[in-house]
């Protein structure tokens, strides 16, 4: 193999933490031991953690970045309440002692409770450290208190602001997340109590507590944001009331923005991909109507059904895409069900020869439903629960494009009542907590303007109307794209933010350039890549999890079976027999087609009737998923 001028075939095996490479000749009878090489490149994974196919590996930046993130919460707090003090004392809501340090400005607020205790509750044995802001914050609802008190009640609102999340998450996301679930939970159970009581505030509410009776501290709890802003707008329109030249509109403004401010997130859009068929163009977020018009467009076109009456498959009539369509339209999902009877067809499937979609056989389809327009959906339901007019298309899309751009619900809904001026305050609020899908799709925004109007004219699949519109242009750019093998891959290749996938390509173009190298370039290379490469961490974990959940049904079917047969521990249980109990539970017992029933035992006996039948015929099909599967007497079959 040392002659470079042999004709070659590369074959790389491509996983997480190994390169697997063989070579050999083009032309077959040149093969012999001298020119049939082979090797692997074995390298640590380019993130920490051994359990990669599970999902629970972690970047190795993961610790510097927690302990750079503390370090930066700790420096902006001490930074927030260095400016809320200064701004207290200059307005002369705080003692004028020169405090320059966290410890003299202890010091001072420590002396500051002390003699406010004293003023405020001197015959109160039971007011405790814990308990006496709580108490002044009471207070300062009903009578007239000192600047220093109010000032002290302003930086006790700063130091414990409330939670206040930046994401912007789709209800069942919520549920996934069971930090964020016991939060809000806890937010929510702690609002419905101060309503219960009968509390003006939070702080009142956290008065009426003593921490003895309730056997814990006031503040283990979790607070949203919104109460801790309710209470300063109250107390200071109580304040305000008593002494309005001390407390004038330019200093609640500067004061509240003290306490409440909270820098927004950083865009991230510039990682958002570029799209496959236009380059220039980034891709469109998934909430966005064209792209859900788009989705649900692209997956009628691809939808076909079995109809019994002729005996095959066939795609839909251009009639029947349009009843589907116009209900995708109005929903957030539909389910095949619903469509069988909007057709007219027999809404539950007691014969598997009725009408059966071709989707109900995907395995991702397994709720049996097709995805619709979500953002239109969502955002029509709000118009609802308010009794308010539904908007036109135009309008919705519109209210869609301001929902997908601003962070802050609050913000939201001003725009939308500038938007509209007609529009009422409870409807503009309902709008703003919408949330519409995140991420971004496969496809720019030009591109699918391009696309959409082909497919629902002339009704092409998406493939077809993609290459009538670019495959040429397609073809051209990848005919002119070098890659320059010695170039780094993120060089090469772009953003590419999998840590795996970087390092599986590094390491992959070392081995191909030592190849070179040594054996010359090669005519062909031929790839085989390890599922778990492409993948990201949250589909890892989630097909770690399913099969995880298909191994324990085995294990139960496995001990059905011995148990009904009476089997012993050797005899042996083949994926079949599993197969068959799975199918025998799935109809329930009975044969589908002559609806007798099929006892266990007389399913796997050695001379069983019952056979597995492919509902849509495997040589039409060519489908032998577990979804095109059922059991039937072997007479019928």
């Amino acid at each position: 193999m040392s002659d470079a001028r042999i004709k070659y075939i590369l074959g790389l095996d491509l996983g997480v933490a190994s390169v697997g490479w063989a070579l050999g000749p083009c032309d077959y009878s040149q093969i012999s031991e001298e020119t049939l090489k082979m090797g692997s490149r074995i390298f640590d994974p380019g993130t920490d953690g051994n359990k990669i196919e599970e999902g629970k590996d972690e970047s190795r930046n993961k610790q510097r970045r927690q302990a750079r993130g503390v370090r930066r919460n700790i420096w902006r707090r001490r930074r927030r309440a260095v400016k809320l003090f200064n701004i207290l004392q200059n307005a002369c809501l705080l003692p004028s002692t020169p405090c320059h340090t966290p410890e003299a400005r202890q010091t001072l607020f420590n002396a500051l409770d002390v003699d406010l205790k004293k003023r405020y509750f001197p015959n109160a044995d039971r007011v405790t450290s814990q308990t006496f802001l709580y108490k002044l914050r009471a207070m300062a609802l009903d009578r007239e208190l000192d600047s220093d008190a109010v000032g002290r009640i302003f930086y006790a609102l700063g130091q414990r602001r409330g939670f206040l999340s930046n994401k912007k998450t789709e209800p069942e996301d919520e549920g996934k997340d069971p930090d964020l679930g016991k939060v809000k939970g806890d937010i929510a159970n702690l609002e419905k109590a101060i309503q219960e009581s009968g509390s003006r505030t939070l702080g009142e509410y956290f008065s009426k507590l003593d921490p003895e009776e309730i056997g814990s501290r006031i503040r283990a709890r979790y607070v949203g944001r919104q109460a801790y802003k309710d209470e300063f707008e109250k107390i200071w329109e109580a304040q305000r009331q008593f002494r309005p030249d001390v407390y004038p509109d330019a200093l609640k403004e500067k004061i509240f923005k003290g306490i409440f401010f909270q820098r927004p997130l950083k865009s991230q859009k510039f990682l958002v991909s570029k799209c496959d068929l236009e380059p220039s163009c980034r891709c469109i977020a998934k909430g966005d109507p064209l792209f859900q018009e788009f989705r649900y467009w692209h997956r009628v076109l691809d939808m076909t059904v079995f109809d019994p009456q002729e005996g095959r498959e066939r795609p839909l009539t251009r009639e029947e895409q349009d009843i589907i369509v116009n209900m995708l339209e109005d929903a957030e999902q539909v389910k095949f069900d619903d469509m069988r009877e909007a057709l007219g067809k027999p809404k539950k499937k007691k014969n598997l020869k009725d009408w059966k979609f071709n989707f109900e056989l995907d395995a991702e389809s397994a709720d049996k439903v097709i995805i619709g327009n979500k953002t239109r959906a969502r955002i029509r339901k709000a118009f609802k629960s308010t009794s308010a007019a539904q908007p036109g298309v135009a309008d919705l899309d519109r209210i869609a494009a301001e929902i997908l751009f601003y962070d802050v619900d609050s913000a939201l809904a001003l725009k939308l009542r500038q938007l509209y001026p007609t529009m009422s305050e409870e409807t503009a609020f309902e709008l703003s907590k919408v949330r519409l899908e995140p991420d971004y799709g496969s496809l720019s925004r030009k591109a699918i303007n391009r696309i959409l109007p082909l497919m629902k004219e002339k009704r092409v699949p998406f493939a077809t109307a993609r290459k009538e519109l670019y495959g040429e242009e397609l073809l051209e750019r990848a005919a002119g794209k070098a890659v320059d093998l010695l170039a780094p891959v993120a060089d090469a290749l772009g953003a590419v933010r999998n840590p795996t996938v970087t390092r599986a390509l590094t390491e992959t173009r070392k081995v191909v350039n030592a190849i070179i190298r040594r054996y010359g370039k090669p005519e062909f290379i031929r790839v085989e890549l390890a599922r778990d490469l492409k993948r990201g961490r949250k589909e890892r974990e989630e097909i770690f999890k399913s099969n995880k959940d298909r191994e324990k049904e085995r294990k139960v079917a496995e001990a059905k079976i011995r148990e009904t047969m009476g089997y012993g521990k050797d005899e042996k249980i083949t994926g079949r027999d599993v197969l068959k109990y799975r199918l025998w539970l799935e109809c329930d017992g009975v044969c589908p087609y002559t609806g007798k029933e099929i006892p266990l035992r007389t399913l796997f006996s050695k001379e069983s009737p019952v056979d597995i039948e492919h509902i849509i015929p495997f040589s039409i099909s060519l489908d032998d998923s577990f979804g095109n599967k059922t059991l039937c007497y072997a007479d019928e079959n």
